[in-house]
């Protein structure tokens, strides 16, 4: 059910290297997002030039454009773009991250408790975050040929998102040490122990309140 309030994850990635970033809101709460993308701007290894989300009333918004179109400085202004209407597609790649990640390790359920929102931001900062970006391999596509009726796809080796961002020659020395720092720092089975007991954690909660309102209902 649609109805009612319920938390968010907002998913942020790059096309290029498949870095990927999520971050939970209540209720699609503008401020909170607009806070989330302002993080995601100070963290990520790379200048954001562009945001291209889809056509919700959450992103295209006078706060968003506030934010980033209008800044003082040009050089740091991103430029808000958005998907072409009933074309889903345009957002592919946010869509895989949305299987993948979110749905992947939190199932198809809704949370409807606020107090879960601070959790949800944990497991993503300190966990599951940083185990995708520096630990999880993605193929990316090369090449697509149609022969016939069929389309052939060739696909590189597959690569994490860090690794291509150290190879990147547009990378800043500040950053290129930072994130071999952060690399050499992290250890992927505590990473995905951590992942597994937040998980465990929300999901505590989540039953809790759920048999809460049964009895109430009832």
């Amino acid at each position: 059910s649609m109805s009612g309030q319920f938390l968010w994850t907002v998913t942020c990635t790059d096309m290029w290297s498949g870095w990927v970033y999520c971050f939970a809101v209540w209720h699609k709460n503008v401020p909170d997002i607009v806070a989330g993308l302002q993080q995601v701007e100070g963290i990520s290894p790379f200048r954001v030039k562009s945001w291209r989300f889809d056509n919700g009333t959450e992103f295209l918004n006078k706060p968003m454009i506030e934010e980033f179109e209008t800044r003082r400085e040009e050089s740091q202004r991103i430029k808000i773009l958005r998907s072409r209407p009933y074309k889903k597609n345009d957002q592919c790649y946010v869509e895989q991250k949305n299987g993948d990640v979110v749905r992947g390790h939190l199932g198809y359920g809704r949370f409807d408790d606020p107090a879960i929102t601070s959790t949800l931001n944990l497991l993503y900062k300190s966990s599951l975050n940083p185990l995708l970006n520096h630990f999880i391999p993605q193929a990316k596509q090369e090449a697509r040929v149609r022969v016939g009726g069929r389309i052939r796809r060739k696909h590189g080796k597959p690569r994490t998102p860090v690794s291509r961002l150290l190879d990147w020659e547009g990378l800043m020395p500040g950053d290129r040490l930072r994130i071999s720092e952060e690399a050499n720092d992290f250890d992927p089975f505590t990473k995905r122990n951590k992942v597994r007991e937040i998980i465990s954690k929300i999901t505590k909660i989540s039953c809790r309140e759920n048999t809460h309102s049964e009895r109430k209902a009832s």
